[in-house]
């Protein structure tokens, strides 16, 4: 998911869109978490996307798995989406080690 932040043209894509060209959208953090809200309208309807890493106490000790949740859910009227995986094979171990030459 972050390979396309690191690297547009090498770094694989990971995208929800709406199908609609024109929208509006809107990004918010729920107060004192880590968990990000975007919302994003068009004619057709709304939608919101919510990202989250959890981490957890558990056995005294603090977790933090190395996963990231992403929930997609309708708001209002009949929003369509274009989800797109384009994920790039081995993509920070290439990188790596061409860095590394």
């Amino acid at each position: 998911m972050f390979g396309g932040l690191l690297d547009e043209e090498r770094g694989g894509r990971f995208d929800i869109r709406p199908v609609a060209e024109q929208y509006n959208s809107k990004q918010y953090y729920i107060e004192n978490t880590n968990i990000l809200c975007t919302v994003i309208e068009t004619s057709e309807g709304t939608y919101k996307i919510t990202d989250f890493a959890p981490r957890f106490e558990q056995y005294e000790r603090y977790f933090k798995p190395l996963i990231l949740i992403r929930k997609v859910e309708p708001v209002k009227g009949r929003p369509r989406i274009r989800v797109r995986c384009e994920p790039v094979y081995q993509y920070g171990m290439l990188q790596f080690e061409k860095g590394k030459r």
